[in-house]
């Protein structure tokens, strides 16, 4: 767990013990308060088996509604703790939720499409399409030679055919 302050510990603590009325008004408070500090916390949460997966999706639609950009570094180091989980496309979900612009981070997130469950495959084909209206041609140029070199290696057809289709319209016929 990331270094935080005694106060957010009892803070995170207090909410995987409560209550599901209270955990979803503490949810409330995060929210209003804009508590940046507590992001990396509750994506542990994500991972913590012991934490309903109704609770995780409260926390998946509280990271969706933050529009601090400050958050984006913090989502994308929270996708290597989450590889190989369920709970990666639930993450993946809330970036392209939130409408923050993740665009630095695109070389990052294509690998994905090969990487991880097909699941989370669409989620990362649904951030990479919202993202690119704040793409300049030089860099969907860029993501359209990663994924002609990553497309040839793909041995799974319908990941191939999925990725084809879903991206040929916006970045495969880009030149």
């Amino acid at each position: 767990m990331n270094k935080i302050s005694n106060k957010y510990t009892i803070q995170i603590a207090e909410l995987k013990d409560s209550e599901d009325f209270e955990f979803e008004e503490e949810l409330k408070i995060i929210r209003d308060k804009g508590d940046l500090e507590l992001i990396p916390e509750l994506i542990e949460l994500i991972k913590d088996e012991q934490v309903s997966t109704d609770r995780k999706h409260k926390i998946v639609e509280l990271l969706s509604d933050i529009t601090n950009s400050d958050v984006r570094e913090m989502l994308i180091d929270a996708i290597d703790s989450l590889k190989g989980t369920p709970y990666l496309s639930l993450l993946i979900s809330a970036m392209w939720q939130s409408r923050l612009d993740f665009t630095p981070w695109l070389d990052q997130i294509v690998q994905l499409m090969f990487e991880a469950d097909l699941y989370t495959t669409i989620e990362v084909i649904t951030l990479i399409e919202n993202s690119s209206e704040n793409l300049n041609d030089s860099q969907k140029h860029h993501i359209r030679n990663i994924l002609q070199d990553q497309i040839i290696e793909c041995k799974d057809k319908t990941r191939k055919f999925l990725i084809l289709e879903s991206l040929n319209s916006f970045i495969l016929s880009n030149d």
